[in-house]
Parts: structure tokens; C-alpha cells; sequence
């Protein structure tokens, strides 16, 4: 071939419209995942504690949905893939438990009941597809807030979409390179060999402004004149689209309850945009699968002695124990918190000795009705 192999493209032989609707699903898909990848980041980074009688206790509970849910995957996969199906089509999530090991279901049908138990049938896990029916107090059903976020964030991709189309039309089409090509042929009365030569030219010249180094050779009677002239080329479209893109992701993000400078990498107000995506996105998922895991997997009278489930969200954030020396030891003298605590909150192991399971108070704190405190003279006292 002129000008060396042409190479293959995924979108090679597709008209424009179907290239131009590839486009936009792509960037439409991109952005809502990002966003759902995001959230699963964040939940897999927490940690389930089990309580008993308010008091965190670590046994196969723990264990089940901390370090190994069932025997191919570990706590970090199970919980991106039951966030990814939470935020499906389906806007739920079903787990089932066979044989001690805990299951995300890819798919499943469901009867639904008012007074009785909904039923759950043709559930399949990994294309394994697990016999008999499932009564709703069996399972773990997870559904998502009744906003249908995807279904927003399409409605107005729908409109927004086609600005992203047309400044990416107009990018390929400044950067284009236009002539004419005069023929001096015999075959411009016969209509159907006209069309094969142009045809067969407009393949040529394709490959020639497709490749990096390339030669067109130019039969006689074929003169070319180039009408691209030296073109100077700026960023600001490119600029344009990549601005559109972000919209795009900023609105997916904002439907979600993420603070847009969290996705996109913004440095400034990290803090507060922290906070907000804690309060906002993660502490109400956070919420209901503990309630959803309590109320399956603990007796009433359990719960009300103070057992369950509670997913802890405060390990999300990246602890500098540089910074919080001065926040740990007000913890640790108020009493709020053991040695142990404050290392489980930074990720540190625990110190296998009776101490460090203490809690302790300072010397200068004293009850506020009638005690005296604030000094040394009341810390010798007490």
C-alpha cells in the first residue's frame, strides 16, 4: 500500500453518527464509574466492627467480612463489587451466604411481599447459578436511595453531550488538512469508474496523512494543491473538551454526593470537601449496611444489649501521627480512648499487654458538681 500499512481501528468502518454515539457513551461511562470507583475505594478502606454488648469483639463475624467474605475473594474485592452492583441498573445489592461464604449475586429475580418475606430465585453468582429460593430474612438486601442517579445523570449527559460532540468535531476538523486534487482522466463521463478512482485516491491520501512518514505518488494528470496552508495551532480546544469532560464528571460526582475537587484532584479545600463526602455519600451507605447486616445476623435482644454491627468510616482518612500527637494524648487523657484504640485508628498493631487496654484519665480532671480540679494541689489529692 502508498505510504506503508495502514492500521486497524476499532471504529473503522463505522459511519459518523455511530462513531460520534461510541464517544459519548464512553465518556459518559467513564465518568460514572469513576465516581462509583471512587465510593468503593472508600468503603473497602473501612472496617466492620462486630460489638457485643458495645464492646468491639473480633471473631468469624469479624473475620468473614473484614479479611475473607468466601474463598475467592478478599474483604476489598467483595465490597467494590457489592458497591459496583449498588450502583447497577438494579440500584441493589443482594448477598447471600452458602456454606459459610458470603456472595455478592450477579443477578436474581425477585417476588415481592408485604407481610411475609419477599423471595428471591434464580440467583446467580460468577455464572453459577444456586438452586432454590432465598426468603428475604436469609439474605442481605442493600438498595440504594430512591434518586435514580444514573437516570439523572443521562437525562442531562442527553443535552450536554452534544456540546462534547460538537467541540470535539470542530477539534478534528481545524486540525484536518484540505486540497483539491485535479484528474485529467478519460473516465469522468463513466460515472462508475469515476467513483472507484476517487475511491482508490481517497484511500492513498488517507494513508498518507495517516502515517508519520509516508510517500504519494501522483500519477500523470493528477495535480494536488494543498489548501491547509500553515496553520498555527492553540490548546484552548483541546482545553475545551478536556473543561467538558470534567463537567461531565463534576455533575456524576455532585448526583453522588462527592465533592467534585475530591475527583477531579483539587488540592484546595481538602479538608472541607473531606468532611462533606464523609457526611454526605459515605456515612449513609456506611449506615445502611450496618443496619442491614444488624438486624439480619443478630436476635432483637442482642441488639438491644448494645451487639450488632458498625461499619467505621474514620479510618477512610490518612492518619500523619506526626500532626495528631497533641489531638492523641487529649484522646488517650480524656479517657475516650485505650492505647489500643488510638493504634487501631492509625493502622498500627496492637500491644498484646493488659495496659495498653486501659483506659486512663489525667490527674486533673474532677466532677464538675463540688470537685476541685485544674491544678496540681487537686491531682495530688485524687
Amino acid at each position: 500500500m502508498f505510504g506503508g500499512e495502514a492500521r486497524a481501528s476499532p471504529l473503522d468502518g463505522m459511519d459518523l453518527h455511530l462513531r460520534q454515539l461510541l464517544t459519548e457513551t464512553n465518556v459518559r461511562e467513564l465518568a460514572y464509574w469513576t465516581c462509583v470507583g471512587h465510593i468503593a475505594r472508600s468503603i473497602g478502606k473501612c472496617e466492620l466492627q462486630t460489638l457485643d454488648k458495645g464492646a468491639p469483639v473480633k471473631g468469624r463475624e469479624w473475620y468473614a467480612w473484614n479479611i475473607s467474605p468466601n474463598c475467592n475473594q478478599s474483604s476489598t474485592q467483595f465490597w467494590a463489587k457489592l458497591i459496583h452492583s449498588l450502583y447497577s441498573e438494579r440500584h441493589s445489592a443482594l448477598v447471600v451466604e452458602r456454606n459459610g461464604q458470603l456472595l455478592v449475586a450477579d443477578s436474581w429475580s425477585e417476588t415481592q411481599r408485604v407481610l411475609v418475606d419477599t423471595v428471591y430465585t434464580g440467583v446467580t453468582v460468577d455464572n453459577l447459578a444456586l438452586e432454590g429460593a432465598f426468603p428475604a430474612s436469609t439474605v442481605l438486601m442493600f438498595k440504594a436511595s430512591e434518586d435514580d442517579v444514573r437516570t439523572m445523570t443521562n437525562l442531562l449527559y442527553e443535552t450536554y453531550g452534544k456540546l462534547l460532540a460538537y467541540a470535539t468535531r470542530t477539534y478534528q476538523m481545524s486540525r484536518g488538512r484540505k486540497g483539491v486534487l485535479n484528474i485529467d482522466s478519460p473516465n469522468a463521463v463513466d460515472v462508475e469508474k469515476q467513483n472507484k478512482e476517487i475511491a482508490a485516491v481517497r484511500k492513498r491520501f488517507e494513508t498518507f496523512y495517516g502515517d508519520a512518514d509516508a510517500v504519494l505518488p501522483l500519477y500523470s494528470g493528477y495535480t494536488y494543491t494543498d489548501l491547509s496552508g500553515n496553520k498555527t495551532y492553540s490548546l484552548e480546544t483541546t482545553r475545551d473538551i478536556r473543561n467538558m469532560i470534567d463537567d461531565v464528571l463534576t455533575y456524576d460526582a455532585r448526583a453522588m454526593g462527592i465533592p467534585p475537587a475530591l475527583i477531579l484532584g483539587n488540592a484546595t479545600g481538602i479538608k472541607d470537601a473531606m468532611d462533606s463526602y464523609l457526611t454526605f455519600c459515605i456515612d449513609p451507605i456506611a449506615d445502611m449496611i450496618s443496619e442491614e447486616i444488624t438486624r439480619k445476623r443478630w436476635t432483637v435482644e442482642d441488639v438491644l444489649a448494645g451487639s450488632g454491627a458498625r461499619m467505621d468510616t474514620s479510618t477512610i482518612r490518612h492518619a500523619d501521627i506526626a500532626s495528631m500527637g497533641t489531638n492523641i494524648d487529649k484522646l488517650i487523657a480524656s479517657g475516650i480512648y485505650s492505647a489500643n484504640d488510638i493504634r487501631a485508628k492509625l493502622g498500627e498493631p496492637r500491644i498484646n499487654e493488659p495496659w495498653a487496654d486501659q483506659h486512663l484519665i489525667t490527674k486533673n480532671y474532677a466532677p464538675a458538681a463540688g470537685g476541685q480540679g485544674g491544678g496540681q494541689d487537686s491531682a495530688d489529692k485524687t
